[in-house]
Order: C-alpha cells, then structure tokens, then sequence
C-alpha cells in the first residue's frame, strides 16, 4: 500500500510538471495572464493573455528606459541681457519736453532674459550636450539634475553649423550618464522616446516612431556665418519649447538623436540631430575646441529631370559639380565642373546635402576614392581629404550690356560699379542686371546679381561671348546656364 502511494505521488508530479511545460510552451509568457473581456466603442473584444502580456512586456520596456534615461538628463536654465532702448523712436521735440521736466533720461539700459531647455549627461567628468540655440550669448548657466541637484556650467563649445553645443560642470560626483547608440542603424517606424523639460515640466517623457530620416533643408536652426549641416531625424514623439537639446531615445534606452526643432505649422512633427552627428562635434570641441570638418573643395548640386535632360546624363544618381574651388584637394586630383560624383569610397551618394555630411565627417587627411561619371565614362579618382578653411578664408553708373531681354533677363559686363552694388566676387562673365515678372527666367529661380559663367557648357568670359553664343541658341529649345550666386555656383535649365 506505501509502495503504491509513492508511485502515486511520482505519476502526480511527472503529469503537473508536463502539464506546466506545456501551458508554457502554448502561452510562451513570463507567468499566465486569463483572457479577459475588454469593450471598445460599445462593442465587446475577447482579447487573449498572450496579447495582454506582450502589452505589460511593452510597457515595461518604456518603464525601463524611463527610468534608466531620466536622471541623466538636465533642466538647463539660462540667463542673459540684451540692450533696449527707453524710447522706441526718436524724436527731438519729445524728447526735449521730458528733458525739461525729468532731466537727462539714459537712452539705453540692460533688459534681463532668462531661457531654459534641456541636455544630457554624456561624461563622468559632467560634460553636456545641449542645442547652441539653448546658451546662445548665455551670461549664466544652470543646470537641474532628477535627484534635486543643481550646478553651475560653463559652455565648452560651440557649432552653430549643426546647432550644436558642448557644457561642463565641475565639481560633481556620482553623475549618471546615457548610453549613446549609432544613429546609422535607424529605421523608420522604430519606437522614439523623447525625454525632456517641455514647457519647464521637468523630465517628461514621451513616445512615437521615427517618422522619417536624413531631413534636410529645413528652415531653422541657429544663426551661422558658413553652411548650415542638416541630417535630421524626423519623429511624432511629442516634442515642445524645452525639450530642445534632449535625448531622443530608441526602446533600448540608448540614445539616438538630440532634439532640436519642431514643426510650427503642424502637430507631432519634431526633428532631432542624429547622434552620431552630435558624437564628432563633441568630440572635436572637447579635443580642439572647434570643429574640424572634411572638406573637399566643390559646390555639389542635386539633378533634376530637366538638368538630367540637357546635360544628357544617363540617369539622376549622384549630384552634379557646379564648381570647384581653386587650390581645394578636388581641383588638385582634377575634378571639374560639370562632373558627376557617383559615391565615395563605394557609399553612393544621393544629394548634395549627402555629400556635404559625408565629407565634413571625415578626418582632415583621409585619403578616398571618388567615384564620377564625366562625359558618359566611369573614372575613379583619389583625393585626400582637406580641412575646411573659415568662411572669410573662403570668400573673395550703368554699364552697357544687353538692353533688350533675352528670355526675361538684362545682362551687362562687369564693372566697378556693379561689383559694388551686387557684391560679387569675380570679374569674369556677365552679371544680369534685371529680371522680367513671369519671364521663364523668373520660373527659373535667376535673380539680379547672379553671374552667368557658361552658356550650354560654352565659357563665357565677357558680353561679346555672351552675346555670341545665346545667338546660337535656337529659339525653341532650353539652354543651359551655369551661374555664380555668391560664393555658390550652380546650373540653371532657361526654357523658350
């Protein structure tokens, strides 16, 4: 009878055992959840446990990277002082009559600004990435942790090209810091998490997708002397004034972007900087104190359907070179205008702004190969890549021209007096000197001041060989022009 109550017990535990087993393997969930009855607009769901718990199992992972990222971001406060005047006109007889009963009165006086925003922790040594836009011409910096903790900060560096800032706190112990991811690997539609200080509400957290990347010609962004370098991460991740310079997240907690700008005109439209961007600025600020960018010397131009037409270009890959600027590493390997760049280094390349961020990531001296397509033929050349040089380095009566406009412009050689009223920066060509309303040349973009360099990729140096070649056009077809426009050069389609 013992025997056989043993062997009872034993049968009993092997069928509970398999059975767990089992009810494991149909519900593959941490531990059982019942279906349960959820009613949604006034009908009734059955939704099953397993679609309860891969819920909980979501929701945990954003209660993780909550709680992993926030004490690691900042509450930046900024305060600074603008000069404003006590009168806002003058006028000699007003300001006469308060004189006689008021005395002499300051015409000027220091108005107070305070500003906020939000950073993050990137360094033990308490450096924080923030937007330049946040400490703009910042006179005091403060900076308020999670735990309650506040800290004075000085501004290490600062990129007005990328929007970009560097901050340091001395003195601090014990700082938590993000894990940053590699923004190169993102995916539209992966989860974003935004963390940030909207509207001075400290550390607020929100979520959404990616929405789109590699945005780029967006107008905002801090004032800059030189180009403006645009890569943005679009996401509908609620962002707000204050969340400019916080971490925008992926569902690892690591951190991919820093958000920057929103959207005016409509809701759920944030963009943030990516942070492998962000990485070399801040490496570079913290190593040299500026940024040092790749540069290769060329004014690169994207290819539309009538450019691809008239300069008979296979297809519209790469972006064609309207320029090259003399003694740049691109004209010593002999690139030249009218080029197309395929890819370097085998990267295609799929717009100017593509090239532009490629080649300012790369370290001065990088040796590459750039792949063109000149004249229907594949060449391959080796550049060594250069360092940007600032962007004062960079630059450099009525005449008689063509009265009657042709195709809706005016154009006269260049003299004295019109390179001081346009400004410009050479002395070879034809400056056009009017524009018609509703002229094609008006459709075409071409403005008073630009400089015409080639007529369907015929040289143009003076107005006799302006003159001589738009003869040779036929009236009916488009012409191709090639023009200066401050220190930009770039290839315009002029229809009939």
């Amino acid at each position: 009878m013992r025997r056989f109550f043993k062997v009872s017990l034993v049968l009993v535990a092997l069928i509970s055992l398999g059975l767990g087993v089992f009810l494991a393997s149909v519900f593959r969930l941490p531990h059982f959840i019942p279906a349960q009855e959820v009613v949604k607009e006034g009908v009734k769901i059955n939704v099953s446990g397993e679609e309860i718990g891969q819920l909980a199992l979501t929701e945990q992972a954003f209660i993780t990277v909550a709680e992993k990222v926030r004490p690691s971001v900042v509450h930046i406060n900024v305060e600074s002082t603008a000069q404003e005047r006590y009168l806002p006109f003058e006028d000699p007889f007003f300001e006469d009559f308060l004189r006689r009963f008021f005395g002499e009165i300051p015409r000027e006086y220091q108005r107070r600004i305070a500003g906020q925003g939000s950073g993050f922790i990137v360094d033990s040594d308490g450096y924080i990435i923030t937007n330049n836009h946040v400490v703009q011409n910042a006179q005091k910096i403060t900076v308020k942790l999670l735990d309650g903790r506040s800290f004075s900060a000085t501004v290490v560096g600062q990129d007005s090209a990328t929007d970009l800032a560097v901050l340091k706190v001395e003195k601090a112990r014990d700082l938590p810091v993000v894990t940053l991811g590699d923004s190169s690997k993102l995916r539209v539609g992966q989860w974003a998490i935004a963390i940030g200080n909207p509207f001075g509400l400290d550390h607020t957290v929100t979520v959404g997708i990616i929405s789109a990347i590699g945005r780029s010609g967006l107008a905002f962004g801090g004032p800059s002397e030189g180009p403006i370098y645009q890569d943005f991460i679009q996401t509908d991740a609620s962002i707000n004034f204050g969340n400019s310079g916080g971490p925008l997240c992926n569902i690892r907690g690591e951190v991919i972007g820093v958000n920057a700008a929103i959207n005016p005109m409509g809701q759920g439209i944030g963009f943030a900087i990516p942070i492998n961007l962000a990485k070399n600025v801040f490496k570079s600020l913290i190593k040299q104190g500026k940024v040092v960018r790749g540069w290769l010397g060329v004014y690169p131009q994207d290819i539309d359907e009538r450019l691809q037409k008239e300069l008979e270009l296979p297809d519209r890959e790469g972006v064609l070179i309207a320029g090259v600027i003399p003694s740049s590493p691109a004209e010593k390997i002999g690139i030249r205008e009218g080029d197309v760049v395929r890819a370097i280094d085998g990267r295609p390349i799929k717009s100017a702004n593509d090239l532009m961020i490629m080649v300012a990531a790369m370290e001065p001296g990088t040796k590459v190969k750039i792949s063109l397509l000149r004249d229907k033929k594949d060449i391959i050349l080796e550049a060594a890549i250069g360092e940007r040089p600032a962007e004062d380095i960079l630059a450099e009566g009525e005449a008689p021209g063509l009265r009657a406009p042709w195709r809706g412009i005016t154009v006269s050689r260049i003299t004295p007096d019109l390179v001081k009223r346009y400004s410009l920066q050479i002395s070879e060509g034809v400056v056009i000197t009017g524009v018609e309303p509703n002229s094609s040349a008006k459709s075409a973009g071409l403005r008073e001041g630009d400089i015409i360099l080639q007529v369907n990729r015929i040289r143009i140096s003076n107005l006799e060989e302006f003159i001589s070649s738009v003869r040779r056009v036929n009236p009916d077809e488009d012409v191709v022009l090639r023009i200066r426009r401050g220190r930009g050069y770039y290839y315009v389609v002029l229809g009939p």
